[in-house]
């Protein structure tokens, strides 16, 4: 069923009428000019016959009659034999047929020549004119309807071209929030005004999906991550008050405010929606944050080389990669230990504990679990990271050595 407001329908329907009013037109052009032309070889052939009739009339068919009709570039034909041939042409076409006293004149038309055959009582005779060109004008009528009709069709084509990319930013846009979505179709370059509007558009529409992504990101990480602190908290409740479980009823409400700012902070980090500030500070401050987010009071179970180095990182975002991976370290080591080596351009967070069994790669997906190990998934953790280093430029290496999980940062 045809959309009669598309302009795709609209186009088809202008092609159309387009062509059958180019063909009405030279029609009619044609058949006008055909009519002049026949009109313009009616007066012609009227003088002649005028001329012959005259001249025959006075003087019969004299030397002095055959000069004047090779003076009007026409060929006499005379001979019987000649006559006969030419008159037995299939091709003969009968234009004129008018009598004068007493000579009968038929005028034939051919593929290539006219022919006006005079008839009188004692003698007939034919003028052949070469000059009459019907055929050579058919010609150059049909070559330029041809030109014509093939330049609309190339106009019509390319223009088809042009508003093409709309029907794929259609089918596109439908298919917002799939995850097929994509700008294959667009990979050459945008140079008109359709397919610049369509790359914009579908451009702004992931970014409504990847925003829509963001926020089922937020949500499921609040579920996610406000488990353990409200689980301390009602914990802590049901504890006698003393100072020391008011403090750390206290803890648990930092803790808490803590992981809504960082919330609040991951969802703009995944959406992009602006770009983030960094600034140089001293690498101990971001992990004292991160200890400080985690509530962790044993200082045993982290360990430094002691090295100190200042890096060039957004603050907050930053101590939200340490804080991760300090959680994640600690949750699957068997020992409960981590150990951070710090170099120039490089930050490792290292614990005793079993390989990963895939690569890191499969580990950013959001709370992604091995089926084989019961223990929990990774949940956000590595997810969160990877935005976050994306928007600084950084990078996340794995390795195994010596019976150790090593997650390296290259600054």
């Amino acid at each position: 069923m045809f959309n009669k407001n598309s302009i795709f329908f609209t186009l088809g329907l202008s092609l159309i009428f387009t062509i059958v009013l180019l063909v009405i037109s030279f029609i009619t052009i044609n058949e006008i000019d055909k009519a002049n032309h026949f009109n313009n070889l009616k007066k012609k052939y009227s003088t002649i016959s005028q001329i012959v009739n005259q001249e025959y009339a006075r003087f019969g068919f004299t030397n002095d009659l055959k000069r004047m009709i090779n003076d009007m570039d026409l060929i006499l034909v005379e001979k019987d034999r000649n006559i006969q041939y030419i008159l037995k042409n299939e091709h003969l076409e009968l234009l004129i047929r008018r009598r004068s006293e007493n000579i009968l004149l038929h005028i034939f038309k051919s593929e290539e020549d006219n022919f006006l055959h005079f008839q009188t009582p004692f003698e007939e005779f034919i003028i052949v004119d070469e000059n009459a060109m019907f055929t050579d004008y058919d010609r150059l009528t049909i070559s330029i309807f041809l030109v014509l009709l093939l330049g609309i069709l190339l106009i019509a084509y390319s223009v088809y071209n042009k508003l093409s990319p709309l029907n794929e930013l259609k089918a596109k846009i439908d298919s917002i929030g799939k995850k097929d979505m994509n700008l294959n179709f667009l990979q050459k370059e945008a140079k008109d005004e359709v397919s610049l509007l369509a790359k914009a558009l579908l451009e702004k529409s992931q970014n409504l999906n990847q925003l829509k992504t963001s926020r089922d990101v937020f949500i499921r990480n609040i579920m996610h991550e406000l488990k353990t602190p409200i689980t301390k908290g009602r914990f802590i409740t049901a504890l006698p008050q003393t100072d020391e479980n008011n403090n750390k009823l206290q803890k648990v409400f930092h803790q808490l405010e803590s992981l809504i700012s960082e919330f609040a902070v991951i969802e703009e980090v995944i959406a992009k929606k602006e770009m983030i500030e960094r600034k140089e500070i001293f690498f101990d401050d971001v992990i004292e944050n991160a200890l400080d987010i985690l509530m962790i009071d044993d200082e045993n179970m982290i360990s430094s080389n002691q090295n100190n180095i200042k890096v060039n990182v957004n603050f907050k975002l930053f101590s939200i990669v340490v804080k991760n991976l300090i959680d994640n370290a600690l949750k699957y080591s068997s020992d409960k230990k981590v150990h951070i080596k710090i170099k120039q351009n490089q930050i490792s967070f290292s614990n005793r504990g079993e390989k990963l069994e895939y690569d890191l790669e499969k580990y950013y997906e959001p709370f992604f679990s091995n089926n084989n190990n019961k223990k929990e998934s990774f949940g956000l953790g590595l997810y969160i990271i990877k935005s976050i280093l994306d928007v600084h430029n950084f990078q996340l290496s794995y390795k195994y050595e010596d019976n150790q999980n090593i997650f390296t940062l290259s600054l």
